[in-house]
């Protein structure tokens, strides 16, 4: 049988910073994936991604939160494209949640775009 001893030696503390790791390959300026070690307050890490979804819309967490008091999670999905004959839907979608101290919390939210194929009107505007 071997016995393989290791010992952690921290090169560095977090204490009152954070630090943000950003990985896979580069998507316009930023990278799709990342992790945040944050070392003020309560300590946590977090992770993150977003993902575009070819020419249908795109898919991110915003936040996948771990510390001491509990986990927080933010999604976002879209706006996904969803052509109805003229009219084109962006729908965006999103939700989070939190468990801390024994609570849930959580929320739900939607968000619309309507707008005829060629029209003036549908650039920058919800409904």
């Amino acid at each position: 049988m071997t016995v393989i001893s290791c010992t952690a030696v921290p090169l560095s503390t977090l204490t009152g910073t954070a630090r943000r790791f950003d990985l896979g390959a580069l998507v316009g300026l930023t990278r799709p994936f990342n992790v945040t070690i944050d070392g003020s307050g309560t300590p946590s890490v977090s992770f993150g991604c977003d993902v575009a979804l070819g020419t249908w819309g795109r898919f991110a967490v915003d936040e996948l939160r771990l510390d001491a008091t509990g986990v927080r999670v933010a999604l976002r999905g879209g706006p996904f494209v969803v052509a109805l004959g003229p009219t084109t839907l962006r729908p965006v979608v999103v939700v989070r949640a939190g468990l801390a101290g024994g609570e849930l919390s959580r929320l739900v939210a939607t968000s619309r775009k309507l707008a005829r194929k060629g029209d003036a009107r549908s650039s920058g505007r919800n409904g």
